[in-house]
């Protein structure tokens, strides 16, 4: 739980002042922001659930409405224990804020991966503390 409460804290110090005090930013590079809103992190059980908030520098094409991508959102949960993370929900949102794409899924129904990316490990560092 203290481990828990230094991450929440850490992740209060990297807001920049002026940002928007919901979301904490993780990660940047030259395709994408990638934050957590702090304010959202619970307990389920053995895992942690949070929502992670994508956004795109330069917009993408979404192939099945045409339109311009800017921002992703999710609801995931971590298992810390074993060092993985299930996507819960995921809402795709236009430039112009406009929802073009929605799926979500029980935690029962809950699909475990790995993290695949440098992204996914520092989501589960945020969430769960270092290794």
């Amino acid at each position: 739980m203290r481990r828990r409460l230094a991450t929440v804290v850490m992740l209060g110090a990297m807001l920049p002042a002026g940002a928007d005090e919901a979301w904490r930013q993780l990660y940047v590079d030259a395709a994408v922001s990638v934050s957590i809103d702090a304010s959202s992190l619970s307990r389920r059980e053995q895992t942690w659930v949070f929502r992670e908030r994508e956004l795109l520098h330069a917009p993408a094409l979404d192939q099945a409405s045409m339109r311009r991508i800017r921002e992703i959102r999710y609801l995931r949960q971590a298992d810390c224990a074993a060092n993985r993370l299930s996507t819960l929900s995921l809402a795709v949102f236009s430039e112009h804020g406009v929802m073009v794409h929605y799926e979500a899924r029980q935690p029962e129904a809950a699909l475990w991966d790995a993290p695949r990316s440098s992204r996914e490990v520092r989501l589960l560092e945020a969430v769960c503390g270092p290794a």
